[in-house]
């Protein structure tokens, strides 16, 4: 059986992303840059791809509840379908397998300014996404019936699924950044 979210752990879940997203705050130019080898990504680089990716699917959520007629729920429980709580379990960190970005989610190599940037972006589009879970509540969405088709990976997924997807990924990247701060610092 997975694992039921109510919509306070939902909130939990992305606060507990701000609060470790928060930690990076005051970065030095040398650290957000510096790359501890030259096939891996420093630290802007994670920020620059979590900010694209997560603008995707926030978008994605904001177009699926557009509309006033969706489904409402009667238990506030919702948890991911059988075949994508694996997926979501095998992003999250800490992780063996690295998992090659798709062209359009790499990130360019900017300079640290721009990764400054990046990285208020990143809190940013995390509170929106706390705000929109508020929204979802208030409006006493069913995280579960609401599906839409994902723009890139071209598969219906309900709500809880976008969200857990997005929070997996973003703590597979958070610990990414973790890591790569460890090895430039040693």
């Amino acid at each position: 059986m997975n694992k039921g979210y109510s919509y306070r752990e939902l909130t939990d879940l992305i606060n507990r992303l701000v609060s470790k997203t928060e930690k990076y705050s005051s970065l030095s130019d040398k650290l957000i840059t510096t790359k501890p080898d030259p096939s891996s990504w420093c630290v802007g680089e994670i920020f620059e791809h979590l900010v694209m990716f997560n603008e995707i699917y926030l978008d994605m959520i904001r177009s699926a509840v557009k509309s006033n007629d969706l489904p409402t729920f009667h238990e506030e429980q919702f948890s991911p379908r059988l075949f994508i709580s694996p997926v979501i379990r095998f992003i999250k960190p800490p992780y063996k397998i690295k998992i090659k970005t798709i062209a359009p989610m790499s990130p360019l190599d900017i300079d640290s300014d721009n990764y400054h940037q990046q990285y208020g972006q990143l809190l940013n589009t995390n509170r929106e996404l706390l705000t929109l879970i508020d929204e979802l509540e208030f409006r006493r969405l069913d995280l579960n019936k609401i599906k839409f088709r994902h723009r890139i990976f071209f598969i219906k997924m309900s709500l809880i699924e976008y969200i857990l997807l997005l929070e997996a990924h973003q703590s597979r990247h958070l610990w990414q950044a973790e890591q790569t701060l460890f090895k430039i610092s040693n």
